[in-house]
């Protein structure tokens, strides 16, 4: 799915964020795939990475292509 809206939208970004990722080996081993098909991975820095920072994503998400 990562694959199919990155050819979409033209975009290589994709954060990983909520609580599945606080788990180091599904992060290393998603993350290493995402990067190997071009991917440019990000986590959040500042905000919690489980699901109390999902909100903050979507909050960006929803300024930057609904406003």
């Amino acid at each position: 799915m990562a694959a199919y809206a990155g050819e979409k939208t033209y975009n290589s970004d994709i954060v990983l964020s909520g609580s599945l990722f606080q788990n180091e080996r599904l992060y290393y081993l998603i993350s290493g795939v995402l990067k190997q098909v071009g991917f440019r991975v990000h986590t959040p820095a500042e905000i919690p990475l489980n699901d109390a920072g999902l909100c903050v994503g979507q909050a960006y998400y929803a300024g930057e292509y609904f406003s």
